[in-house]
C-alpha cells in the first residue's frame, strides 16, 4: 500500500481544487495515523491527555509518567500502559493534532476506532441502531430498580460498550484488572464517566458473550443467571446462535 506525507496530501488537494472538504487542512491530523503505532498506544496517549493540561509534545518521558500516576494512583488503567509505551514525537504530535481537530476527547476517540488504526484490527462495534435497542433495555432495568439511575456492572463485550451504557448509568463498574478491563478503563476515562470497581445492588449486570464459542458463552450466561442477586437485572449481548 503506497503512503504519502499527509502535508504533500493537502498541499495536492490545495492545488488542484480537488476534494469536497474547504477545511480539509484542519481535519487531516485527524486521519493521519503514524505509521507502527497501535490503536492501544494511541488510545493510551489519548487517556494521558484528558489528565493534563497541555500538549504532549511539550512533555518528558518523565513528565508522562509522572501525569499518568496523577490520573491512575492504583494502576488500573493506565500508569503501566504510560511506562511501557514506545513512542516517538509524531505519535505525541498526532494525539495533540487529533485533539485539536475534534469536538472533544470522545469524538477523538470515535475517529481513533473509526479510522486506519481501528479498521486495521478488523474489530466490530455497535451499530447505532443497535446502541439505541441496548440503551433502551438497560434504561427499562434501571428504571426498574431506581428513577434516580443504579450502578452498571459491565462484563466483556466490545470496547464500545461504555459508550452505549455510560448516559444512563449513574456509576460504571468494570471488574478484573486483564488487558481487556484495563482497555475498558481507560475508554470510560476519556468519556469522562465516573468508573469503579465494584458495586452494591440495586444495580444491572450488562453481560457480552459476543466473540465467544458457543460452550463457554452459555456457560457466562448460565453464571450470570445463577448468581443474580435480589434488586439485580441480568442483559445478556450476544449472537442469536447462543441466546
Amino acid at each position: 500500500m503506497e503512503r504519502f506525507q499527509r502535508d504533500d496530501v493537502a498541499e495536492w488537494l490545495s492545488r488542484t481544487g480537488r476534494g469536497n472538504n474547504a477545511q480539509q487542512q484542519l481535519d487531516a491530523p485527524a486521519l493521519s495515523v503514524p505509521v507502527g503505532v497501535s490503536l492501544e498506544d494511541l488510545v493510551t496517549l489519548l487517556c494521558l491527555y484528558a489528565y493534563g493540561d497541555t500538549d504532549l509534545g511539550d512533555l518528558t518521558t518523565a513528565d508522562r509518567e509522572s501525569l499518568a500516576e496523577r490520573g491512575d494512583r492504583s494502576d488500573r488503567f493506565l500508569l503501566t500502559e504510560v511506562r511501557q509505551l514506545r513512542v516517538d514525537d509524531e505519535g505525541l504530535r498526532f494525539i495533540d493534532d487529533l485533539v485539536e481537530a475534534s469536538r472533544g476527547l470522545p469524538e477523538a476517540l470515535a475517529r481513533l476506532e473509526g479510522g486506519p488504526a481501528g479498521r486495521a484490527l478488523g474489530r466490530r462495534e455497535f451499530t447505532v441502531e443497535a446502541t439505541a435497542l441496548l440503551n433502551a433495555v438497560i434504561r427499562a432495568g434501571t428504571l426498574y430498580l431506581d428513577p434516580d439511575g443504579v450502578p452498571i456492572v459491565l462484563t466483556g463485550g466490545p470496547l464500545g460498550l461504555p459508550l452505549a451504557v455510560g448516559s444512563d448509568a449513574r456509576e460504571l463498574v468494570v471488574v478484573g484488572n486483564g488487558p481487556a478491563e484495563r482497555a475498558l478503563r481507560r475508554r470510560v476515562a476519556i468519556h469522562g464517566l465516573d468508573v469503579s470497581d465494584d458495586a452494591v445492588p440495586p444495580l444491572v449486570r450488562v453481560l457480552s458473550v459476543l466473540g465467544q464459542e458457543l460452550g463457554a458463552a452459555l456457560d457466562k450466561v448460565d453464571d450470570l443467571l445463577l448468581g443474580l442477586g435480589k434488586n439485580e437485572v441480568g442483559v445478556v449481548i450476544g449472537p442469536a446462535s447462543a441466546l
